[in-house]
């Protein structure tokens, strides 16, 4: 995992810095006034308001007498972070433990499929027939998979103002 610099108290700022995925390595960095709100801080850096609900904000003490915090988005309008703490930005993926676990498991089924109904696969033997009937499996059983996976574990509602 990549390590940000060390802490350097800003002169006459707060130290920001965003990351719009945490799979990518780069960063926005910025140093903005003393006294803004984090919620001021999160709109400087994120334009669209629906990414805006995809971020998770931490905060890191330059003297590491405070330990790190994840701010609730709950408290951004009334979190001002003080000279000298850096504000941590995210976009984090959603959908939680349940999103990764159907992610694997869609992973398994394609797999898995692609194994057993796969060109040398023991489900059809050889020859022409063989071939296609691979095909239609390998293409027919992640949608089966999916359908199933979606089944047991639905989507979650989608939050009121956004399509669905």
């Amino acid at each position: 995992m990549n390590q940000v610099a060390p802490i350097e108290p800003a002169v006459s700022g707060v130290e920001t810095v965003y990351r719009p995925s945490l799979f990518r390595t780069d960063a926005v960095h910025r140093t903005i006034q003393a006294g803004a709100t984090v919620a001021d801080i999160v709109v400087q850096h994120v334009d669209d308001p629906l990414v805006r609900d995809l971020v998770r904000v931490r905060l890191e003490s330059a003297d590491g007498a405070v330990p790190d915090a994840v701010i609730p988005r709950t408290a951004w309008h009334r979190v001002r972070p003080k000279t000298g703490t850096r504000v941590m930005i995210t976009t984090v993926p959603q959908g939680g433990s349940r999103g990764m676990f159907r992610m694997v498991l869609a992973l398994a089924i394609t797999i898995a499929a692609t194994v057993v109904f796969g060109p040398g696969g023991p489900a059809f033997g050889t020859g022409f027939w063989a071939t296609v009937g691979s095909a239609v499996a390998i293409g027919a059983t992640p949608m089966a998979g999916t359908l199933a996976m979606r089944a047991l574990l639905p989507d979650a509602p989608c939050p009121a103002g956004l399509p669905g």
